[in-house]
């Protein structure tokens, strides 16, 4: 069953949020300082 989503983004909004997800992926882009170390098995 499909439940209607919210109402749409204004255009604040959805600037603010793109400015949000555009922040987290170059985040998640940029090398980090030290490499993540993966517990020993």
């Amino acid at each position: 069953m499909m439940t209607p989503g919210g109402a749409a983004f204004g255009k604040a909004d959805r600037s603010r949020f793109l400015s949000a997800l555009d922040t987290l992926v170059n985040k998640a882009r940029k090398p980090r300082l030290r490499p993540m170390v993966l517990p020993p098995e």
